[in-house]
């Protein structure tokens, strides 16, 4: 049966209808294909997990009583700050910590996304200025990062040393499984530290302490003393600086044979949705 033919009057405009349609649904897969190829590259890159600053001074009083400054921050903005009795000793104990820190990310601390690394400086120091009195001071930074998408290539160096009874260290690690250590430095050794080398993708910890008194372990006590006597005062410091790059592809690593993340799903669709819209158009042009 035959078909009646419409007027030639109607033709024109069905096709326009039609062809706008063609196109906004174009550009609607287009928009989508962009999205999700954003969403794929969103899990790639060095993430500012955490930061923890914390200082604390003080000490006990001959009569007992107890004396605490403390300082801090868990923000991702610059920190430069102190804590402890000031230029002078109250109730005869003389102790005070300090740091000035700053994490590098992409926009300024606003958030930890595209971490670069961080820079630290801090000290310790404590004197107790009469018999029964104790005299305590610690300056701590704890910065938490995840590198993900590929591995990561590091940079870490610093300088660390204390006087009297005082101990300052840094160390990073990875963080979960056998949390294998990256890199070690403490006051009892060199005092300095420069290493670089590649972060596989997990989570990392960077942990730097200048503390006074030193912890103490077994047959601690007669070293100890000997450094009570051979100073007048107990101290410690570090400046640490951390640097880490955008991750790169690991190589010669061949594909495993296991279900795609989500990443590698939201870029199959990228390349999906821009087949749909080439053939759209392919056969938009042949109509």
């Amino acid at each position: 049966m035959a078909h009646p033919t419409p007027p030639a009057a109607l033709i024109g405009p069905v096709n326009a209808i039609v062809g706008r349609r063609r196109r906004r649904a174009s550009v609607a897969v287009l928009a989508l294909a962009a999205a999700l190829c954003a969403a794929g590259r969103a899990d790639a890159g060095v993430t500012l997990v955490s930061r923890d600053t914390s200082l604390e001074a003080g000490g006990t009083t001959a009569d007992g009583r107890v004396v605490r400054y403390a300082n801090g921050s868990t923000t991702f903005e610059r920190f430069a700050d102190s804590a402890g009795t000031g230029d002078g000793p109250l109730d005869l104990i003389a102790a005070n910590a300090y740091q000035y820190s700053a994490p590098g990310t992409a926009d300024g601390g606003a958030t930890g996304a595209d971490f670069r690394g961080v820079f630290a400086e801090g000290s310790a120091g404590s004197t107790a200025l009469a018999p029964g009195v104790t005299a305590s001071a610690r300056s701590d930074l704890r910065v938490a990062f995840r590198v993900e998408g590929g591995r990561s290539e590091y940079t870490l160096g610093g300088a660390l040393g204390a006087t009297g009874d005082g101990w300052a260290v840094a160390e990073m690690h990875l963080v979960g499984g056998r949390g294998d250590l990256v890199a070690f430095v403490d006051s009892t050794g060199p005092g300095t530290l420069q290493k670089t080398g590649w972060l596989e993708p997990g989570d990392y910890e960077l942990n730097v302490r200048a503390t006074t008194p030193a912890p103490k372990g077994p047959g601690d006590a007669a070293d100890v003393a000997a450094r009570d006597a051979a100073a007048e005062d107990n101290s410690a410091y570090y400046s640490v600086s951390l640097s880490v790059a955008s991750p790169v592809a690991t190589p010669n690593k061949p594909p495993a044979a296991v279900p795609l993340p989500p990443a590698a799903l939201a870029g199959g669709g990228c390349l999906g949705l821009l087949g749909v819209v080439r053939s759209a158009r392919r056969r938009r042009r042949v109509a």
